[in-house]
């Protein structure tokens, strides 16, 4: 499954997240603002193991991180 996250009012963000005595990385990018339209920064995959990370960090749980779109693989 893909699935898209935003980061909501973010323009670029790299977020670390702990795991173990470790951190993985994500880069969410892509967000822009213009006297139209603003868009937040948005990062996308299919790893299970990196949703379940991403999910289940204090960011995530906070909504500083939204889900927005999950697309089922075919």
């Amino acid at each position: 499954m893909l699935k898209t996250y935003q980061a909501p009012g973010m323009l670029d963000w790299k977020l670390s997240v702990p795991v173990g005595k470790t951190f993985v990385s994500f880069h969410f990018h892509g967000g822009y603002r213009s006297a139209i339209e603003n868009k937040s920064a948005l990062f996308s995959t299919s790893d299970p193991a990196l949703q379940l990370i991403l999910e289940s960090s204090p960011q995530f749980k906070k909504k500083q991180i939204v889900i927005l779109s999950s697309l089922q693989d075919e």
